[in-house]
Formats: C-alpha cells, structure tokens, sequence
C-alpha cells in the first residue's frame, strides 16, 4: 500500500515551485529516456495511478478562468493515489499559480471524510471522523495545517455550489535527478477524463485524453535545469508549452456536448 494513503504528518502540505510541461510523443519520450534516463532516479513513489477530482460551480468559473491563460489562476481538487478505500487519506488541494510560479496548498483526509469536507462538513469534524478511523493527521492546532485549512475554506466560500466537476486519472512514473540538483520528473502516461462517476471508488475507465497516446513530462524546480538536462532539451528542440490536463479535457467535453453529473452527498 501507497504510504501516502494512511495518513502521513510528514507528507508536504506546501509547494511553491515553478513546473514546465512537455508533450511527447511516444517516440520522442523513449528517445528522451535513451539520452537522460542515467540520471535520473526513482523519486520516492516512483509509480503510481493518480487521479484528481476537480470542483467548480454550475458557471464553470475556475476552469474558465485558468483557461484565459490569467495571470492569477486556482483550481481545487481532491487526489488520490488509487486506489483508495473509505478510510485511506486522499489529499485535498487548493493549488495556485501566479506570474507563471505554482504554489500548492493541501491537507489530508480520509477519503469519504474528504468527500464530507468539499460537500461543506467543518474540517475540524471531518478531521475527528478520519482520526476514529486511525490515520495519523496534524491537529488544527498545528499552525501550518491551520494556515491552509483557512485558505481553503476561504476558496470554499468564494464560490458558490461547488461540486465535482471532472476527474483526471494518469499513470504516473515519478523521478528525480541523481546529480544532486534536487529536479523532479514526472511523466503522466495515458491521461484520461471523465465527468461522470466523479467518486476515486468508480474505477479507473476514461476517455482518453490523447488518442495517439502522448506523453505530458512535467520538470518541477525551484532553480534552473542542470545543465546536462537544458542541452538534452535544446538538442531535441524540447520546449515547454501550456497543458492544463482539465482544460483540455473540459475542451473536449464541451465539443462533444458530455454532461457533467451533479452530485450531493
């Protein structure tokens, strides 16, 4: 089992990094991995199916807005690392970016408390719930756990009638560079979407988001690349482009006219 699930006080409940996406092809991601695969390591999960409800209300205001490219954007979600039962911890994020820098705001919870939780049960409720049920969480005392609980709620409050609103499965490998430039690598391999069955226990099934099956690399740092990774990136003429997996997706359902599904708890 995914550590990550039973509840974690060391997990990282804050990021502020700058993240670079890539879309590869199938042939170009087995020629990346050809050229820079000796340097880099497993990362700590190294693989792992995650999927990430997002919330919105009925206006679609949140994924409007981040898809008119602002320069302040949020989006809400809860993720899991699948798969889950009723009392295995998901997170629930809040992540921002802003003048091209992401910052992520999250706190765990058990799942079905998680679901309790978006639906408008207080946290310090939903937190008692998971406790009974044996995970191992920071209190509300905890003045980092506190900090971001009032950020989410407070994103909570701002919008009206959230609800779920798309679910975004990957396979995700996750690595790290060995050099010591502390570079993380992630690449999301058969993206998929879906705006119905918006629950973690609903399985795995999607559409997928790529028919001819490319590859999203995402670099996350809070530096520069090394060196030997920015002339790999050059010599394969790598450039990072925007690829917001629920934009896309939420692009594709509007052209095929899906219906998102409405859910209350």
């Amino acid at each position: 089992m995914n550590d990550q699930r039973k509840g974690d006080k060391m997990a990282i409940s804050l990021f502020e990094r700058t993240e670079k996406k890539y879309v590869l092809s199938r042939t170009r991601y087995a020629e990346l991995f050809d050229r820079i695969g000796d340097k880099l390591s497993d990362d700590a999960y190294p693989r792992s199916v995650v999927s990430s409800i997002y919330y919105d209300d009925p206006q679609d205001t949140m994924i409007n807005r981040s898809n008119e490219k602002p320069l302040y954007k949020e989006k809400l979600r809860l993720r899991a690392y699948c798969p889950v039962s009723a009392g295995d911890a998901v997170f629930v994020e809040l992540k921002k970016k802003f003048k091209g820098i992401t910052y992520k705001r999250r706190v765990q919870l058990a799942r079905d408390d998680a679901y309790a939780y978006m639906n408008g049960l207080p946290y310090e409720i939903a937190l008692e719930h998971s406790l009974e049920r044996g995970l191992d969480l920071p209190a509300l005392d905890d003045w980092q756990t506190a900090q971001i609980v009032r950020e989410i709620d407070a994103t909570l409050a701002r919008y009206r009638s959230l609800s779920p609103s798309m679910m975004i499965i990957v396979d995700r490998l996750a690595k790290r560079t060995n050099d010591g430039s502390d570079v993380r690598v992630t690449f999301d391999i058969d993206a998929r979407w879906r705006q119905n069955a918006l629950r973690f226990e609903s399985g795995m099934q999607a559409t997928p988001l790529f028919p001819d099956g490319d590859v999203i690399m995402e670099v996350k740092c809070q530096g520069s690349y090394p060196l030997w990774m920015a002339r790999a990136f050059a010599d394969m003429k790598l450039y990072p482009q925007p690829c917001s997996k629920v934009g896309i997706a939420y692009t594709r359902a509007h052209a095929t006219g899906a219906q998102k599904e409405v859910y209350c708890a």
